[in-house]
């Protein structure tokens, strides 16, 4: 983890969301896209990695939503301009970069509302279902988590 401070964390978010933006737009009306796109990913990235340092900064696990939802940008970005290169696809191609271009724009204005308005939690804000994650089949443990307790493993003495 770098030692960035808070502020820098969230101006690098917003720099790197208007410009993932632009990008995007760039794309959607550009015929050479070779090096928008890798700046793109390259925002991407950076937005990821933000997000995540914002998670650990704040103990705020809402946060990475944004960083997945930027892993899948990256991911997905990639497979459009591969898989919709033809004459007769280009159209599509266009619409989805315009569409996550306009994503970046939701993901900076929840940013935004994430850093500033109030939690009213004191503490981490963790997930709020984290049964799923649990062994199916232990409904003792389930109901323990969701009754607030801790968990006890069966023949432990106290």
């Amino acid at each position: 983890m770098s030692d960035l401070t808070e502020k820098e964390i969230f101006d690098c978010l917003s720099e790197n969301f208007r410009l993932a933006a632009e990008n995007c737009l760039k794309i959607a009306t550009s015929p050479k896209r070779g090096k928008i796109y890798r700046e793109l990913i390259d925002q991407l990235s950076l937005i990821e990695g933000a997000s995540r340092q914002a998670c650990h900064w704040r103990g705020d696990t809402r946060w990475l939503d944004i960083a997945d939802k930027a892993a899948y940008a990256q991911k997905f970005s990639g497979d459009w301009l591969r898989r919709y290169n033809s004459e007769k696809s280009i159209w599509f191609l266009k619409k989805l970069f315009v569409q996550l271009g306009l994503l970046m724009n939701f993901g900076f204005k929840l940013s935004l509302d994430l850093k500033d308005k109030k939690t009213g939690i004191l503490g981490p804000i963790l997930p709020e279902n984290m049964k799923s994650s649990l062994i199916k089949g232990d409904r003792n443990i389930c109901m323990r988590i969701s009754n607030g307790g801790i968990i006890i493993p069966d023949g432990v003495m106290v």
